[in-house]
């Protein structure tokens, strides 16, 4: 067995065959397979799969499987032949492979990297295929790569590199709208145009501007100036002019622009007879207001520029005379030309070029450049010097191939177990900045001094003290961790809550966690206030919604109330505030665990488990998945107990529904209930009909009572070491981008070790781990 556990390409030996067939073929055989999975017999192919054998020796050596009512029971001495040979095996496998998994850069790492080198965004980023199907995107053995993803990775970048490099400056024109023309007239969406360039009476309309991009064929800066007075329509006789128009300058965000309350404008209303006879004389002062002056930035897919026009109502109307349109404004290069050619003229020659593709190439490749790999792009720049072209559009046409190149879009490991420092520092930066080395960073690394773990633990430091780099990696982290993304596809029926209410409470509801991991990051508190905090972290409109009017005190912050800040629950009783705080009982958190309908205990439980155990989760495939559909049962205690009796399920719900049931008093909005509630629609209008008292009161698989939200937080403050567990080896994972294995295991007891003395403060684990041997390893 020895032998054959040293030979890579050996087969599994005979005894190892046996005891796998013995004891895992009634889960994983020929009439049963568990998790998709048949290892009865245990072929070649298996005993050749690194991952499939280091997560059954992990299952072995936790004695997870074979389960407790399997028949017959596997032996405590066989268990150790078997996790011996298993260990063996890995070890011989080791020898012939590189521990880490291809990394290829994340669509967000890739459209940051991008952005700190030109200081020019990635625009419509989710137009880039998707990372992966698995909730740690990071990790290298779950990413996606297929021909199709390459091809709008191209289109992406030749969109982006065209916009970031201008190999001439384009022309400044002037373009004159006259509204009083037919084919210019003024209109809302979807109604009749209306004549002279008046608009409507509505205390909201539009006025809609073919996009002079369209025209000049010149993205860029754009000022809009208008000439416009107003007129009480009700005494309007003829079109009025004002004898001097007020020119004001406009602007939009980047697809709409309000006139909102902003600068002070004065104007006159004048109404005019036939023969001229002014009706008010005196005329009437009407004060409007707007925004400050603002440009727009128009690009090529802009067909048009929507103004939203304010204030209307039954007063004056606007009057819009015509819109000169002036642009692209500017003599300058875009800043992104300044980080790209660092000063280098458009008439430089091939020398200078190939100096500006060295510099770029060490930035983007993260690692100095030799000549070989350099080699296609300066044959790239010598074509574009040889058809007349300059150091701008050569640059451009190489910067498009590098940023195609494997150098580019994979993290390069080397092909040592150590990593040498380029690659030290490309992970680090990845990981706390999900951007490409620095250029404090690229000096260590030419040094050497990436090796120290005192280095690598000071660096970590500086990089967290970036906000809004290290902002990046929370919110990344905790997406991933916590599967916040899974929240945009949350849709509650309209008897919770109305488009009108949830829409500006949604920002402030996928917000809250990211602020709360910032919080605790920021002060280096303790991690177990994921599981319980005698605080959250909210703003107003998070306030004002869930707080219900209970009094809680807030920090020295933000006193004003704008943005997140924390709230102490202390002053509140211990029923109360153990309502609040922690992951558990977010808001964002209840809202994705249920249907939109009724509250869903499975899945509550299931997110618990996944999220802060790790736990995988794998529904057979005969059972479908089951909703608790409340309108037809008193208690959905009712429908699990009969599911869990089911031998298929049980395994799963046993550990997953007491927890899920516990948290029952939270409705869809993640509120407080007493009562079930249910929508219905009465009269066609859509309302909630309260039902029967939630019962919260569940009991763990080995019959200890659970009750409530207060019971599930003590029972999971019991079991805080396991959950903190997870959490490393998720920081881990994400760090390294691989899942950690079997063979990490050693690393990671001491990380935990490590951060169970100092009361697992979360930034440091996070510093821990960047000093750990591991960091620096495949």
């Amino acid at each position: 067995a020895a032998a054959a556990a040293a030979d890579p390409s050996a087969a599994a030996p005979q005894p190892v065959r046996d005891s796998f067939s013995r004891y895992c073929a009634s889960c994983h055989g020929e009439r049963k397979q568990e998790a998709r999975l048949r290892i009865d017999p245990l072929a070649d192919q298996h005993w050749a799969d690194y991952e499939l054998l280091d997560a059954m020796l992990a299952r072995l050596d936790d004695r997870e499987m074979p389960p407790d009512d399997a028949q017959p029971q596997l032996p405590d001495a066989e268990r150790a032949s078997m996790i011996a040979a298993l260990k063996g095996r890995l070890a011989a496998l080791e020898s012939t492979r590189l521990a880490g998994s291809l990394n290829r850069l994340t669509r967000s790492e890739w459209c940051d990297t991008l952005e700190d080198l030109t200081g020019l965004p990635v625009e419509r980023p989710y137009e880039l295929p998707i990372d992966s199907s698995h909730a740690m995107g990071r990790l290298g053995e779950h990413q996606l790569l297929t021909t199709l993803a390459l091809r709008q990775y191209q289109e992406v970048i030749e969109r982006y590199v065209d916009e970031a490099i201008l190999e001439t400056l384009p022309k400044e024109q002037t373009l004159v709208v006259d509204f009083t023309k037919a084919e210019n007239q003024i209109g809302n969406t979807g109604s009749e145009s209306q004549p002279w360039g008046i608009l409507s009476h509505n205390d909201q309309t539009s006025l809609t501007i073919l996009s002079p991009v369209q025209s000049f064929a010149a993205e860029g800066e754009y000022e809009f100036t208008f000439d416009y007075c107003f007129v009480d329509s009700a005494e309007l006789k003829t079109l009025p002019k004002q004898q001097k128009p007020t020119p004001i300058t406009v602007d939009r965000n980047k697809h709409f622009g309000r006139f909102r309350k902003g600068g002070e404008v004065l104007g006159k209303a004048y109404t005019h007879n036939l023969d001229g006879e002014k009706l008010h004389p005196s005329g009437r002062e009407l004060f409007y207001r707007f925004d400050e002056p603002l440009r727009v930035r128009l690009s090529k897919d802009d067909k048009t520029v929507v103004f939203a026009v304010h204030g209307g109502g039954k007063g004056p109307r606007w009057v819009f005379d015509h819109v000169t349109i002036r642009g692209p404004l500017g003599k300058d290069y875009p800043p992104s030309h300044e980080r790209i050619f660092a000063g280098a003229p458009r008439d430089g020659d091939l020398a200078a070029c190939r100096a500006v593709l060295d510099r770029l190439g060490a930035r983007l490749f993260r690692r100095p450049v030799d000549a070989q790999i350099m080699a296609p792009y300066y044959d790239i720049a010598a074509r574009q010097f040889d058809a007349g072209g300059n150091l701008f559009s050569a640059t451009k046409a190489c910067l498009k191939g590098m940023l195609c190149s494997p150098h580019f879009f994979f993290k390069q490991l080397g092909d040592q177990p150590e990593l040498d420092d380029y690659a030290i520092a490309a992970r680090l930066s990845y990981f706390l900045a999900n951007s490409a080395p620095d250029e404090k960073l690229h000096e260590l690394a030419a040094t050497g001094a990436l090796t120290n773990p005192a280095v690598r633990r000071a660096e970590a430091v500086r990089l967290l003290a970036d906000s809004a780099k290290s902002e990046r990696f929370v919110r990344l982290f905790a997406t991933q961790w916590l599967r916040l993304d899974r929240f945009g596809d949350f849709a509650p029926n309209v008897a919770y809550i109305n488009e009108n209410t949830l829409t500006p409470l949604r920002p402030s509801i996928d917000e809250e966690p990211v602020a709360f991991f910032q919080e605790l990051l920021r002060n280096n508190l303790p991690a177990r206030n994921f599981i319980h905090s005698d605080f959250v972290v909210w703003d107003r409109r998070l306030f004002d919604y869930y707080n219900n009017g209970k009094k809680t005190g807030h920090s020295r912050r933000n006193p004003d109330g704008a943005g997140f800040h924390r709230y102490d629950l202390s002053k509140l009783p211990d029923e109360e505030r153990m309502k609040y705080g922690g992951l558990v009982t977010m808001p964002i958190v209840m809202c994705m665990t249920t249907d939109g309908e009724t509250t869903q205990p499975i899945l509550r439980g299931a997110w618990v488990v996944q999220r802060l155990f790790g736990h995988e989760l794998t529904p057979p495939d005969s059972v479908p998945a089951l909703e608790i559909d409340l309108s037809n049962v008193d208690k959905p205690q009712e429908i699990l107990r009969l599911h869990k009796q089911k031998e298929s399920c049980y395994a799963c719900h046993a550990k997953m529904d007491y927890m899920g049931l516990a948290l029952e008093n939270y409705d869809v909005m993640g509120r407080w209930q007493s009562n079930y509630l249910f929508p219905v629609l009465e009269g066609n209008k859509p309302t909630i009909v309260t039902k029967n008292a939630v019962d919260s009161l569940a009991e763990t698989p080995d019959g200890k009572p659970v009750a409530g939200v207060a019971g599930l937080k003590a029972h999971l403050l019991a079991r805080e070491d396991e959950i903190m567990r997870n959490l490393i080896e998720k920081l881990f994972g994400y760090a390294i981008g691989r899942a950690p294995r079997y063979g990490d295991r050693p690393a990671i007891d001491k990380l935990q070790q490590s951060a169970r003395a100092n009361e697992y403060r979360l930034g440091d684990m996070i510093l821990d781990l960047v000093a750990s041997e591991s960091f620096a390893r495949r």
